[in-house]
C-alpha cells in the first residue's frame, strides 16, 4: 500500500471512530427530539387536512399562495414558521399547519391568513414548540 493511500485510510478511520463514540455518548433526549414521529402522527388522522387536500381551484391556489409569499417574506419569522402548512380547501376554509417557535409567530401567520382569506374560515392547528 502506497504511504498517502495508507495515512488516508487511517485519518478516515480515526474520523470515522470518533463520529460512533461521538453518537454513542449523545444525551438520549437529543437523539429522541430528532425524530418527530409522534408529531406527525396527526397526518394519520383522516380528518387532518394535507398538503394533497389543496383545492385545484384557481382562486383558492392563488389565495393559498399568497399566504405563503407573505409568510415566507417576512425576515422576523423562524424558517420553522416559515414553513409551515398553508392549505385552502375545496369549500374555501384555510387550513394552517405546522410548528413555530413562539406565540408572537403563530399570531403573525393566524393574521396574515385572516387577513388575506377573502373572509373564508381559517382553521388553525399551528403548535408553538420552543
Amino acid at each position: 500500500m502506497k504511504t498517502g493511500n495508507f495515512f488516508a485510510a487511517a485519518a478516515f478511520l480515526a474520523l470515522s471512530s470518533v463520529a460512533i463514540d461521538s453518537a454513542a455518548w449523545a444525551d438520549d433526549d437529543a437523539r429522541v427530539e430528532a425524530d418527530n414521529s409522534r408529531r406527525n402522527r396527526v397526518d394519520y388522522n383522516s380528518n387532518t387536512a394535507l398538503p394533497e387536500d389543496q383545492s385545484n381551484n384557481r382562486e383558492f391556489l392563488e389565495r393559498t399562495a399568497a399566504i405563503r409569499k407573505t409568510i415566507t417574506d417576512r425576515d422576523d419569522l423562524s424558517v420553522t414558521a416559515q414553513n409551515v402548512k398553508v392549505i385552502t380547501l375545496d369549500d374555501g376554509t384555510v387550513v394552517l399547519r405546522g410548528p413555530v417557535k413562539t406565540e408572537q409567530e403563530k399570531a403573525i401567520i393566524e393574521n396574515t391568513a385572516n387577513k388575506l382569506s377573502d373572509s373564508a374560515p381559517v382553521k388553525s392547528f399551528l403548535v408553538v414548540t420552543r
